[in-house]
């Protein structure tokens, strides 16, 4: 729920050029874990502040990822 409501804060999300699906039988995936399938959505930063806070945050965490980098 939260990583949801900070993508909700910092992105304006619309659909992309083609349409979405949403049939029951025909938007989902088979098999032991259904997942719906892929669709098209744009993420668009909200701002420029929401920007600059996205590329702060990212900058920051980057030393916390290098552990996991061969």
């Amino acid at each position: 729920m939260v990583n949801m409501a900070k993508i909700a804060w910092a992105f304006d999300l619309s659909p992309g050029a083609e349409a979405v699906d949403v049939g029951i039988e025909t938007a989902y995936t088979d098999g032991f874990l259904i997942a719906p399938k892929k669709f098209p959505i744009s993420f668009t930063p909200r701002s420029s502040r929401h920007r600059d806070v996205i590329e702060e945050e990212f900058e920051a965490i980057q030393p916390f990822f290098e552990r996991y980098v061969d």
